[in-house]
């Protein structure tokens, strides 16, 4: 059974979206639980110190399972491909945090949905700009 899944994920091209997108969702529980933490201990003033706390932690812990299980290695060696990574990361941290803001100061979303909402949109940007600009594939 679950091999019949696996082979029609593969023909459809989803197996790897799929694989992105468990790896996103661990990440971003990572992510939330940090951000959580750090809201509930020292308020939202420094919302955004801790989102980019949160972030960081996220992004590392990504690119490791990414790397792994998610996308092919080899398309740079690998301080230029963290790097690139990380180039990613930073755009995808100014996505996440504009969205957080937007969402925390204007429309006055708790700040956990706010986060939520933030992760949510990011995801398209990482997952295409991770396929095209850091792995082979």
């Amino acid at each position: 059974m679950l091999k019949s899944i696996i082979e029609l994920l593969e023909k459809y091209k989803l197996l790897q979206f799929t694989k992105f997108a468990l790896v996103g969702g661990v990440s971003a529980v990572l992510e939330i639980s940090i951000f959580k933490f750090l809201t509930g201990q020292y308020g939202t003033e420094n919302l955004i110190a801790f989102n980019v706390m949160a972030y960081s932690f996220a992004v590392v812990f990504n690119y490791i399972l990414s790397r792994q299980f998610v996308f092919e290695t080899g398309k740079y060696n690998t301080q230029t491909e963290f790097f690139a990574f990380c180039i990613v990361a930073t755009i995808g941290l100014g996505i996440n945090t504009t969205f957080l803001y937007i969402g925390f100061h204007y429309f006055k979303l708790h700040e956990l949905i706010a986060k939520i909402f933030a992760i949510g949109i990011t995801v398209l940007w990482n997952f295409f700009a991770k396929k095209t600009f850091v792995f082979k594939g």
